[in-house]
């Protein structure tokens, strides 16, 4: 089935190919033999497009070819597959096991008996941005070993998107300075300097 569809794709490409040069030779130079409702600057133009059309749809399928979509092992019991959308999933899920991490992404792309590893993240700006992606990549490292018995992971790049600020310091920035509807603490200092007054004059 597949010989036969690949076939089929090769000679409806064929065709079209033939048509596309027909149309352009036939507008530049012939009687108008083919679409001659079209004139020859549009007989030209229709020949030209299939052209065009012909090299996108070549280029594409060349380019997803080249994209490994999963990654095989061989076992004792055979050969197992696994998708590469699904060990990014897996390698996503490691974001729950960081609190300062806010969002995770991960492209794999294998190497042949190896990976590499990219991943993007948004994690919270502290003192430990560096200690958290090398953490992070250490968990990538055991997680693919662990899970699926990669053990020769190449690379693990890690690319910080955006530094997220902490609540707890927007906050305490927040409550120490005033609104520009309030009034400032009092002087508790003053305060306790100043007597206390009698209201009714009983000191009198």
């Amino acid at each position: 089935m597949k010989f036969l569809h690949a076939l089929l794709g090769v000679l409806l490409l064929a065709l079209v190919l033939v048509l596309a040069a027909s149309l352009m030779y036939d507008g530049a130079f012939g009687d108008g033999v083919i679409l001659p409702q079209f004139g020859a600057t549009g007989r030209f133009a229709v020949g030209l497009g299939l052209l065009v059309c012909l090299a996108l749809y070549a280029l594409t399928a060349l380019l997803g070819r080249g994209r490994v979509r999963s990654l095989t092992f061989q076992t004792e019991g055979g050969t197992v597959s696994v998708r590469v959308q699904a060990m990014n999933g897996l390698i996503e899920r490691l974001a729950g096991e960081f609190p300062d991490v806010r969002r995770l992404r991960s492209v794999i792309m294998p190497q042949g008996d190896t990976v590499d590893v990219f991943l993007s993240v948004r994690i919270r700006g502290s003192q430990q941005v560096t200690e958290t992606c090398r953490q992070l990549q250490q968990r990538v490292r055991e997680t693919l070993s662990e899970n699926l018995g990669i053990s020769h992971v190449r690379q693990v790049k890690v690319n910080v998107r955006e530094l997220v600020p902490s609540r707890a310091r927007r906050g305490a920035g927040a409550s120490q300075q005033p609104g520009p509807d309030e009034e400032p603490p009092p002087d508790r200092a003053a305060a306790a300097v100043e007597p206390a007054q009698d209201p009714e004059g009983v000191g009198s």
